[in-house]
């Protein structure tokens, strides 16, 4: 556990020290697109941050995609291509740098599980740190309070939607080359923003996001049920790239 704690602390030196300046341009580039969609959202009436929130960060119902075919969720999108511009060098420079056959030789798990654990970690920063910009807009330009309860089935799915974009392009990287990681990262993304793609729903709390589904509520329950699926996802493609660091490393002890 203590070289696992030495890991991890050693990847966020080094993610923080290769993404510090990619981190501060992608704060202000959000920070404009939040104004930019308070212009609109502050005349409303009864509008609150929880709203502005709810509505940036689940993307594009199918009734909206209806009426307006070109709609394109930006902002969600963002976010998922976020924790990828970010820890790109950080995977690529680790990942087939010398400290990969280094320091995975007596414990190759653990490096996978590090490198994993840190990027969870980030995606969580991110989100808050997403969540902070919102709020300290909202009060500034007089919009009404809001409680995390009616927000937060909505941030738990844009972090698992971070998450498995970050981890798909991390696996990626561990089979085929860098553009290829990122060309199929991206096509993965797109996917979910007009089709029914369930990893990366864009709908507000519409899953299944095909017209038939639009006039049933999906419940709590099933909303949690979706979420655990999402985790399952994240801990099968763990497990794949335990394998994979398994394979390259012992091809390099050779």
């Amino acid at each position: 556990m203590s070289q696992l704690f030495l890991l991890i602390q050693r990847d966020g030196h080094l993610l923080f020290a290769r993404s510090w300046k990619r981190l501060l341009v992608a704060g202000i580039v959000l920070a404009g697109i939040i104004l930019k969609e308070m212009q609109g959202f502050h005349d409303e009436q009864q509008a609150s941050i929880g709203d502005l929130f709810a509505v940036m960060a689940s993307g594009v119902t199918v009734e909206a995609i209806r009426d307006h075919a070109l709609l394109f969720p930006y902002t969600w999108f963002f976010m998922l291509v976020l924790p990828v511009v970010i820890s790109f060098d950080f995977v690529r420079a680790d990942l087939f740098g010398g400290a990969s056959h280094i320091l995975a030789k007596s414990s190759r798990k653990i490096y996978w599980l590090s490198k994993c654990v840190v990027l969870v970690l980030m995606n969580c920063g991110i989100c808050l740190g997403y969540l902070g910009i919102i709020a300290g807009f909202g009060y500034f330009m007089g919009l009404d309070d809001f409680s995390l309860e009616g927000i937060i089935f909505v941030l738990a799915f844009l972090w698992l939607g971070m998450t498995i974009s970050c981890l798909i392009f991390s696996l990626l990287l561990l089979f085929v080359r860098e553009i290829t990681g990122i060309m199929f990262t991206m096509i993965l993304v797109c996917s979910g923003l007009r089709s029914t793609n369930l990893i990366f729903p864009t709908g507000h709390f519409m899953w299944i996001r095909h017209s038939e589904f639009t006039r049933f509520a999906i419940s709590d329950s099933i909303t949690v049920i979706y979420g655990i699926c999402l985790l399952g996802i994240i801990l099968i493609m763990g497990l794949i790239g335990i394998d994979r660091i398994d394979i390259l490393t012992a091809k390099s002890e050779e």
